[in-house]
């Protein structure tokens, strides 16, 4: 799980969405405000979660930002130059009292999109308990991400995902139709040669782009990108790391986009769509195999 977190990260090169400290923070939270109400719940995880990131922003958010975000823990956790490991033991040490307390103190937080980040990370807490950071980080950004799944692009939503995507398959290979799925096959079967061509770099024309627009605008074609996404930033890394690899999960993606709108699309215009990914996955190899003669 995580060789294949560090594998991702070689390609995307985004820093970790949540840092190993805001995470703890959040599970302390999880844990210290079980016994509460949902509300009361979610308005203190959208307040420590403000406040870790701000801990953690390394100068990027001033010094009155920061106490801003942490007004709502003083007395109990008054502004020091805290580090994002102290700020989440401070947190896990605050009883029910202090939590109600801070909730009622922090500012009003959306319960619809924070209640279900709250309702799954509380059924895993026992399963982050004894986690080292990197686990728990890990753990965390895939849980965040099938909560936020259809918030998300595919391709994001494959980026967090994928350290767990072989051991608990979010996908159902057969809902995909017969030929998305022998792309997405093809491109866990990738090799370099074809990772490096698909990281040359393309450009789609407008009117072109338009058209693969309309025709994915229902959403049915998002299993197919998502599968695609998955089985790209589970496979690309271990062949072409860096800016190229992530060109090269781009492209697949892309694909996956394509192929799974291909009856609204003419036999030219898929032929078109077609040609940053034709150099690594031929589109005639993706046509049923021909039944042998006996």
């Amino acid at each position: 799980m995580l060789d294949r977190r560090k594998l991702v990260a070689s390609v995307t090169r985004e820093g970790s969405a949540e840092p190993a400290g805001v995470v703890r923070s959040i599970l302390a939270t999880l844990e210290g405000t079980r016994d509460l109400d949902t509300y009361t719940r979610c308005r203190a995880f959208a307040a420590v979660e403000r406040a870790g990131f701000a801990i953690e922003s390394h100068g990027k958010v001033n010094l009155d930002q920061v106490r801003q975000m942490l007004a709502p823990f003083e007395p109990v956790i008054a502004f020091q130059a805290l580090n994002g490991g102290g700020f989440a033991h401070r947190v896990a040490s605050l009883d029910k009292a202090e939590w109600q307390r801070i909730a009622a103190a922090a500012p009003d937080a959306n319960e619809e999109a924070v209640a279900p980040l709250v309702n799954a990370g509380t059924a895993l807490i026992d399963f982050f308990g004894g986690r080292s950071d990197d686990e728990a980080v890990a753990a965390w950004h895939a849980v965040s991400a099938l909560v936020q799944r259809h918030h998300l692009t595919p391709i994001k939503f494959a980026a967090s995902y994928a350290p767990f995507a072989s051991a608990i398959p979010v996908t159902n290979p057969r809902s995909l139709g017969a030929m998305v799925s022998r792309y997405v096959t093809a491109v866990g079967r990738l090799g370099a040669a074809q990772c490096a061509a698909l990281a040359r770099p393309w450009q789609l024309e407008d009117a072109l782009s338009s058209v693969l627009s309309g025709a994915i605008a229902d959403g049915s074609s998002r299993p197919g990108e998502e599968a695609a996404a998955l089985a790209a930033v589970v496979t690309v890394p271990m062949r072409l790391a860096g800016s190229g690899g992530w060109a090269a999960v781009k492209t697949a993606a892309f694909g996956g986009r394509v192929i799974a709108a291909r009856t609204r699309l003419t036999a030219e215009q898929l032929e078109l769509l077609w040609k940053p990914i034709q150099p690594a996955v031929p589109l005639v190899s993706l046509n049923a195999p021909a039944k042998s003669k006996r």
